[in-house]
């Protein structure tokens, strides 16, 4: 790749050397030239796995596809070389002559092994051609800090108990197992193989902070699965942790026929928000569930906090009749539907969003905090929100999540509002600073005596920036065939960054361009790209 500059355009010159050999297994530039297949854009999973620490995937990672039509899944490139990005997003889609559907459903397991970490495995179906996201953390064996992640073999024609000691011995599970248990999968068969049984136990006083889906839940149901009357998030918890089970042949386990019985030993020193003190024996207390297939929440009961005589160590003991995350602790009800705010402007192409603030007009406390879009016409609701007030005000910084700006003082203020409960209220941001926009205008150019091949071209080129050699990325826009043209407020002339473009949705890269500086508003890119020219 070769960047020529001249006085007036940036002129990118893209040579492209494929090499083609009739005999050869396998072409050694194949992932390269890959990168401008055109991409599947219907029935795709993008799958993103955050990298650990050292910011890179495990070496010994076993990324697998598996289950009853894994024959039926490629990449997004139509391909069958499952391979992660050096940044952990791999694209995966349903054969291109293959429609989905509630009738015909394409079911299948993805499976992610590294001796270091736990075990990653899910099942995915695609009912119809839409597209879909899922995002999986490694989280490390047994390493140190606020959660204690395990992972064991269990055998339940050996063993009727699991066994799980956290926090260096502080917070321990016990997890009881009937005999003449029966495993069901997600289609409801009975297993009695070999089981993996992952399990990460999150610190008691810690465990508020790492609820899952933010610890709100927005369309809740009983343990009959009624739909509660109100949705509801948490005033503190006692207990979180999450069990997933599968067989050594990767099929997930879902439920039992006979529910297993948990122990878990919980801190001292948790408040109890009903007593407002330290928990006591016989405090009562809520245990709810959260699905993450579907993203449901389940009222399963309660509980009592008991005192172990023997280990001095308070506990709670309930049942767990399916897999999933498990959580004890008080819920409070919250608003479903809160304040609606308009913005007004003198702008309606912002891709950047500015901060805000949910005050209580009493004390002036802050209830919660937002970006919002400051496009003219542009409309954001507060829903989901605790019953901690009852009149708020809405406030508006001139400060984005780009640039900064000043946090002291809003520009502006609204009237005074209900919190809970239906209403619109105009919020006038034409005091808001808008900085200057950067154009990018990509025009694809051949050789001398050659003509571009419209219809080769790739349909879409997405553009990512960062700041020089940070390696964080952000989206600036995505280039059609329809329209060459880019417009961002994102980066701010005269600054330097990096540049680079995808043609297969994200997953490589091969146009970077390091250090660029953007001197003007208006700025073009002259691409010749040999291979797009006939």
């Amino acid at each position: 790749m070769q960047f020529f500059l001249n006085k007036n355009i940036a002129q990118i010159t893209i040579l492209l050397f494929f090499l083609v050999t009739v005999t050869a297994c396998k072409n050694p530039l194949d992932g390269f030239i890959l990168g401008f297949k055109e991409p599947i854009n219907k029935s795709t999973l993008r799958v993103q796995f955050s990298l650990p620490e050292n910011g890179q995937l495990p070496q010994d990672l076993d990324f697998r596809i598996v289950g009853q039509d894994a024959d039926k899944i490629v990449t997004n490139l139509n391909s069958k070389n499952f391979k992660i990005s050096k940044e952990g997003l791999i694209v995966l889609a349903v054969e291109p002559l293959i429609i989905p559907s509630v009738s015909a459903p394409i079911k299948f397991t993805l499976v992610a092994e590294s001796k270091a970490y736990t075990k990653i495995i899910k099942d995915f179906i695609f009912k119809n051609d839409g597209n879909y996201s899922l995002y999986f953390p490694f989280v490390k064996r047994e390493a140190p800090g606020v959660i204690n992640a395990t992972q064991q073999q269990f055998d339940p024609k050996r063993s009727t108990s699991i066994q799980i000691a956290s926090f260096n011995k502080q917070e321990n599970i016990s997890i009881s197992v009937a005999e003449n248990t029966l495993f069901y999968n997600s289609d409801n068969n009975s297993k009695t193989d070999l089981f993996d049984i992952v399990v990460n136990h999150y610190s008691s006083a810690n465990s508020k902070s790492y609820l899952p889906a933010g610890g709100v839940a927005t369309n809740p149901v009983d343990v009959n699965d009624k739909p509660l009357a109100e949705p509801f998030d948490f005033l503190q918890t006692a207990a979180l942790f999450s069990l997933e089970m599968s067989t050594d042949k990767d099929e997930v386990i879902k439920k039992f026929s006979k529910p297993l019985k948990l122990t878990i030993e919980i801190a001292g020193n948790i408040i109890n928000p009903q007593s407002n003190v330290n928990i006591a024996s016989n405090d009562k207390i809520g245990v709810f569930s959260y699905d993450t297939d579907i993203g449901l929440w389940k009222e399963e009961g309660e509980t009592y906090i008991k005192k172990n005589e023997q280990t001095g160590k308070f506990e709670i003991k309930f049942e767990i009749p399916h897999v999933t995350y498990w959580i004890a602790g008080w819920k409070r009800n919250i608003c479903r539907t809160g304040p609606s705010f308009i913005s007004k402007s003198l702008v309606k192409d912002l891709d950047i969003v500015y901060y805000a603030q949910l005050v209580n007009v009493v004390d002036n406390k802050l209830i919660r905090d937002y970006y919002i879009s400051a496009n003219d016409g542009a409309t954001f609701n507060v829903s989901f929100i605790p019953k901690v007030a009852e009149k708020v005000k809405f406030r508006v910084f001139d400060y984005n999540n780009f640039y900064g700006g000043n946090l002291k003082t809003p520009i502006v203020e609204s009237p005074e509002i209900p919190l809970c409960g239906v209403s619109k209220t105009t919020i006038d941001l034409s005091k808001i600073t808008i900085p200057k926009y950067v154009e990018l205008d990509v025009k694809l150019v051949c050789p001398q005596g050659q003509t571009l091949n419209e219809a080769g071209l790739p349909s879409e080129m997405k553009i990512q920036f960062s700041e020089p050699d940070k390696n964080v990325w952000r989206d600036i826009g995505v280039l059609t065939r329809a329209n060459s043209k880019l417009k961002t407020y994102k980066m701010q002339v005269g600054q330097k960054f990096d540049l680079r473009a995808s043609t297969d949705g994200g997953v490589s890269w091969p146009y970077v361009q390091k250090n660029y500086l953007i001197d003007k508003q208006n700025w073009s890119f002259r691409i010749t790209m040999k291979d797009y020219c006939k």
